[in-house]
């Protein structure tokens, strides 16, 4: 068997990495469901909620709320960050974040799902007990 036509000088692959690179796409971060406790605030509100985590990457949280949150709102959110993730086994993280989406509730779950995009962490190595409400003191 002998080829008769030229060879593209491209591949696929790299016809692929060229469109991504240039549409600006770049692959999921690896989600892990899990179900952890996660408090949060907004920026407008100093209180802290209780809430759970649905699931976690390195980049971003889905949780539950009470209410709907606009996007964009900044907020911030302390739980314990899988070993997956950080490396480290009981990792407290304090994160700030920007909402990327509030979704409605649906089915038996009455409460809105919060996607945040996570914009920088810090571990929390110690925990004491929180001074006027606030879990970081």
């Amino acid at each position: 068997m002998r080829r008769t036509e030229r060879v593209a000088s491209h591949t696929a692959v790299q016809n692929r990495a060229h469109l991504n690179r240039q549409s600006g796409w770049r692959p999921r971060a690896r989600r892990l469901a899990v179900q952890l406790e996660l408090q949060f605030r907004t920026e407008k509100s100093g209180k802290w909620t209780e809430s759970q985590v649905r699931n976690v990457s390195r980049s971003g949280v889905l949780f539950d709320a009470d209410a709907p949150i606009a996007s964009k709102t900044t907020v911030e959110l302390i739980f314990e960050m899988p070993e997956e993730i950080s490396g480290q086994p009981g990792s407290k993280v304090l994160c700030k974040g920007r909402v990327a989406r509030c979704l409605p509730p649906h089915g038996s779950n009455h409460r809105h799902a919060v996607a945040v995009h996570i914009t920088g962490y810090e571990f929390l190595h110690e925990r004491r007990e929180p001074r006027n409400g606030d879990p970081r003191a």
